[in-house]
Parts: C-alpha cells; sequence; structure tokens
C-alpha cells in the first residue's frame, strides 16, 4: 500500500506525463501547420522553428521550470495561431515580429557568448526569457491572454536589469519599514 507521500509523486507524475504528451502534441500541431502552409513567409517559419526549438530543447520536461512547463500549451496555441493568421496576413505578420525579433536576438546573443559576456544578472535574464514567451502571446494572440503584463518596454527595463549585473539588481532594493521592497 502506498503511503500517502507516494501516492502524491505518482498522481504528480502522471500529471507531468499528461502536461508532456499535450506540449508534443501541440508542438507537432505547429510543425505540421508550417509544413502545411507552403505560402508562409520563409522569415516566419524559421522564427517559429527557432522559438519551438528554445522552448522545447530535447529533454525540456526536466528542465524547463514546473510553472513555465505548465504555460507551453498556451505558448504553442498562440504560435500555432501565428501560422494561421501569418499566411494571410504576411506584412502584418512582419511588423509585428521585428520588435520581437529584436528582443529575442539580444536574449540569444547573450546566451550564446555567455562564456565571454561581462557578468549579468542569470536570475533576470531568466525573467527576461520567459516575459519574452509572454510578449509573443500577447503580439500573435492576444486573446490567449498573458500570465503576465507584456510588453516591449517591460523587456527593455528588465533588459537593463540584465545587464546591470548580478550585483546591481540585488543591491538596488531594499526593505521599508513595512518590508516592502523599494528601490534605492
Amino acid at each position: 500500500v502506498p503511503t500517502p507521500g507516494q501516492y502524491e509523486q505518482v498522481v504528480l507524475a502522471r500529471d507531468l506525463a499528461t502536461l508532456v504528451d499535450a506540449v508534443d502534441a501541440l508542438a507537432q500541431d505547429v510543425f505540421d501547420a508550417i509544413d502545411a502552409a507552403p505560402a508562409l513567409d520563409p522569415a516566419t517559419a524559421q522564427d517559429l522553428a527557432e522559438q519551438l526549438g528554445w522552448l522545447l530543447p530535447p529533454g525540456y520536461a526536466a528542465a524547463t521550470p514546473s510553472l513555465r512547463l505548465a504555460e507551453c500549451p498556451r505558448y504553442l496555441e498562440a504560435a500555432l495561431r501565428r501560422v494561421r493568421t501569418a499566411v494571410f496576413d504576411p506584412t502584418g505578420d512582419k511588423r509585428r515580429m521585428a520588435p520581437v525579433r529584436e528582443a529575442w536576438t539580444r536574449y540569444a546573443a547573450l546566451v550564446a557568448g555567455r562564456a565571454s559576456a561581462p557578468p549579468f544578472d542569470e536570475e533576470a535574464a531568466e525573467r527576461y526569457r520567459w516575459l519574452l514567451e509572454e510578449y509573443r502571446v500577447s503580439v500573435f494572440a492576444q486573446a490567449l491572454g498573458t500570465a503576465e503584463p507584456a510588453s516591449r518596454a517591460r523587456l527593455d527595463r528588465l533588459w537593463r536589469a540584465v545587464l546591470a549585473g548580478p550585483t546591481t539588481a540585488a543591491s538596488s532594493r531594499t526593505a521599508d519599514a513595512g518590508g516592502r521592497k523599494t528601490a534605492t
């Protein structure tokens, strides 16, 4: 007879397997939609493929934080909606993609050059990476809603925190008398 803790682990494992199956199925739907859309602009197809590659790398189920993994179906649904919309409005997709691409490129460059990059705030970089997924949802599938407010201005502010370095961001906040965090 399993203990309550063992039972809980079995339930969590089952829920994770169900989520991963749903994510895998949605990712396949996105790739199928890209393949079925010969009129899709190659830059859009490449951007989507790159997004999915970063979102779902090999071993993603173990490597992705659980709260972010739970959001993956929404990110993939947004990508699927983007494919369907971009076929009919390639000019609009390019216009919407430009600020997303710019924000993404600076993150990808930072990660690719991590070894030689000046010190940066890793925690802020991780938040930036996931806020960028929320931004994609807000730009390409706004009706799905975002888990947090996402805009280019928010990304730019967070990017400044990334570049400020690991100690600057942590030391720039202190607690006031009520225990609330305040900027110094």
